[in-house]
């Protein structure tokens, strides 16, 4: 590679131009893996503004990014605002690669119930403190790997070929497209001719975040694929889980629910005192099947990308007292020659059932 820095100079909304410096670049079989990045003036006395200019133009050289016609930034007083250039359009990012250097992150929120996501479906979600009430598993160490997150299985009834509609854990795909929004993600990912489009979002007011899924079949024959809405629940306190999960797990209790036909899970903390909700997981399709043990569907092995669960039949039904627990939904569709067929996944919480039962309807 070149030894010489290549120096860009961008200029920011509010007037102030910005040197980008770009040391030489190592790479592998054509690939970077490395780069040294200086900016004029630094980081800190810039606005957020400026900074969200050099991480586009960043990603935007990388190939992995391509900013939405409809963005535009403006400054003012130090802060950033967004605004449309093309009738009411909200400012959004569109990634063409799901290999991005580092997860790019997208925060859902109604101000209470919250969650992160990234561009192939990783991250986590909490209800007012990610402390004492995260939902679903997340780790410090997962910035690199970017596991487990909100996945969508998918496999063909008769070839068995598996693959996810948010692109990972499976890492397969023949084009995919993720759009982060302000208050939105939209994941859409195309596999041997099955493609699914999922967008995540929160309610305004509801203690639940929406998965609103559309299946396609872009192929001239009919196909049956099945469908497996995937969490793994974390449940309380974050702190106690990374100290002691061997002990932590004990506590854990989950089952399938009959009258609301969704996983129902709680968790006894220390001292026996419950953790004050239960959480729910459902969705709008019949379900064929399920599963709540993690060992069950992930497998002893922990291989988000081959889960054990399916290279059989599929979900084993079972329930979790004391051990690790996930969510899974196993649901069936019949495609016919470009058609799609639309569900949705709901998972939030819940003090009582009878609330779960009204917010799943």
């Amino acid at each position: 590679a070149d030894s010489t820095p290549v120096v860009t100079v961008l200029a920011c909304p509010c007037g102030l131009p910005i040197a980008i410096s770009v040391s030489p670049i190592i790479s592998v079989a054509e690939r970077p893996i490395s780069i040294g990045l200086t900016l004029s003036p630094a980081p800190s006395c810039i606005c957020s503004s400026a900074r969200s200019c050099v991480f586009e133009w960043l990603m935007t050289a990388a190939g992995a990014v391509r900013p939405s016609r409809s963005r535009t930034t403006t400054c003012r007083s130090g802060s950033s605002r967004l605004r449309s250039t093309i009738g009411q359009t909200p400012c959004q990012f569109v990634i063409t690669r799901p290999d991005t250097p580092r997860p790019w992150i997208n925060y859902l929120s109604n101000g209470e119930y919250c969650g992160v996501i990234s561009q192939t479906g990783g991250g986590f979600s909490w209800y007012l403190d990610p402390a004492h009430h995260r939902i679903t598993r997340w780790a410090p160490a997962n910035y690199l790997s970017d596991r487990p997150g909100r996945y969508i299985y998918i496999r063909d009834k008769e070839s068995g070929a598996v693959s996810s509609g948010t692109y990972a854990p499976c890492n397969r795909g023949d084009r995919y497209e993720c759009r982060h929004g302000l208050g939105y993600t939209r994941i859409k990912n195309r596999y041997e001719s099955i493609q699914a489009v999922t967008t995540f979002f929160v309610p305004e007011k509801e203690r639940l975040e929406i998965w609103m899924i559309e299946v396609k079949n872009t192929s001239r024959q009919p196909r049956k694929v099945e469908v497996f809405p995937f969490i793994e629940w974390h449940l309380g306190h974050w702190e106690s889980e990374l100290a002691v999960r061997n002990l932590t797990v004990l506590m854990n209790e989950g089952v399938f629910n009959e009258r609301l036909q969704a996983v129902w899970a709680g968790k006894f903390p220390w001292g026996n005192k419950p953790w004050p909700f239960h959480a729910f997981f459902g969705s709008s399709l019949d379900v064929k099947g399920y599963d709540v043990d993690y060992e069950n569907f992930v497998g002893a092995a922990g291989d988000y990308g081959n889960p054990v669960a399916l290279k059989g039949k599929g979900c084993t039904n079972s329930r979790v007292r004391g051990n690790n627990m996930v969510g899974v939904l196993q649901h069936e569709l019949s495609l016919q020659p470009g058609e799609t067929k639309s569900f949705t996944v709901v998972m939030g919480l819940a003090e009582k059932e009878d609330e779960a039962a009204g917010l799943l309807k």
